[in-house]
């Protein structure tokens, strides 16, 4: 690992300040995975161990696309190639993730910044399994419940009619349309399912889709900020010059809002403006982040004390609201859903039932 004040070449998706989207042509390394893989570095870093070697000798034990990547990545560390390009040349790898690494280079505390963003992940993927158990019950009731109302109009149904017709009693209002919905359960019955399939598929496919969900992302935020917060934090204590710290910082944020907004800053600071002033015009940078650049003035170690405290704020923040979700979420759904299933089921079959009992006890003309 390199020593502070050794210059590190910065990747050009840094530089720019973009991320370069093309898809890649080989099977991309997903959350789970990159995990792994910062958790197998930042091993490798505290011991000490040669990267190239280490790596290619735990993708033995893993599958698919991580496997394939930390080969590669091995073999190019192995020939010499510097961490921070090598990661770049892997197209599979998230730009992010060499976003961080690189940030973590240029610190010389690579392992450290590796564990911060390996106790993020962590956090929103324990979230993302309760949301997904959350769910679980919720949908097989569902499944039930849809399998008894195709139950309802193929047995009960016809035999209501049936006895409505033979006691010559007034059909109630409801018994057309129940009959035309009826007569195109082959249209709706199984594309019903398909569609609640699909729709599930895609939400388990990808990790973020279910953590971008209203009143989720928020959790998400704070983690990402509590990161930023930290990562700023060791830049600032390795001496890194503000306007670098800020774009370093930048590109390893997921929010494009926000990593734009701290990218015109850095710009601003490079022209020789004033952190606080460019800060302060930008709506989308935290409040507690320009409370701190006004009150640290140009006292590094006071804006990089202040820095940790608001990453220590934002990870209590987060850890509560998703303490709460993992609460809320699953009683909601089961009350919403159960509550309603049942209602729904209990007035489709007592309704129509309760409706020929009137009938059939009322006096006939």
């Amino acid at each position: 690992m390199p020593c502070a004040g050794i210059p590190i070449k910065i990747p050009r998706f840094i530089a720019s300040g973009q991320f370069d989207e093309r898809l890649p042509p080989v099977p991309a390394v997903v959350s789970r995975d990159l995990l792994l893989l910062a958790d197998e570095l930042e091993a490798l870093m505290r011991a000490g161990v040669p990267l190239g070697g280490g790596l290619r000798s735990a993708s033995r034990n893993w599958r698919g696309g991580l496997r394939a990547a930390a080969e590669r990545l091995g073999a190019r560390l192995d020939s010499g190639v510097p961490l921070e390009e090598a990661l770049q040349d892997q197209e599979d790898i998230p730009p992010l993730f060499a976003a961080i690494v690189t940030a973590g280079l240029k610190s010389d505390r690579t392992a450290e910044v590796l564990a911060d963003f390996s106790d993020s992940t962590r956090r929103l993927l324990s979230l993302r399994e309760t949301l997904l158990r959350s769910l679980m019950y919720p949908a097989i009731l569902l499944m039930l419940c849809f399998g008894l109302f195709i139950g309802l109009l193929l047995v009960l149904l016809p035999a209501l009619a049936g006895t409505f017709e033979s006691f010559r009693l007034t059909a109630p209002a409801w018994l057309g349309p129940a009959e035309a919905l009826a007569a195109t359960i082959h249209l709706w019955g199984w594309t019903l399912p398909l569609a609640a399939a699909v729709v599930g598929a895609w939400l388990v496919a990808d990790p973020t889709r279910l953590l971008n969900l209203p009143g989720i992302a928020g959790i998400q935020r704070q983690l990402q900020l509590a990161n930023a917060s930290e990562l700023l934090a060791v830049l600032i204590d390795s001496r890194t010059p503000l306007p670098l710290s800020l774009r370093l910082t930048a590109s390893c944020l997921t929010s494009p809002a926000l990593r734009a907004a701290l990218n015109r800053v850095e710009e601003h600071l490079s022209r020789g403006g004033d952190a606080a002033a460019a800060l302060a015009r930008e709506a989308t940078i935290p409040p507690v982040w320009r409370s701190l650049f006004v009150a640290s003035g140009r006292d590094s170690q006071r804006l990089s004390e202040g820095l940790r405290s608001a990453a220590e704020l934002y990870r209590r923040r987060a850890a509560t609201r998703a303490a709460f979700a993992g609460r809320l979420v699953p009683t909601v759904l089961v009350s919403v859903v159960g509550g309603g299933t049942a209602f729904l089921y209990a007035s489709s079959v007592f309704v129509p039932m309760a409706d020929l009992w009137r009938q059939l006890g009322s006096p006939q003309p």
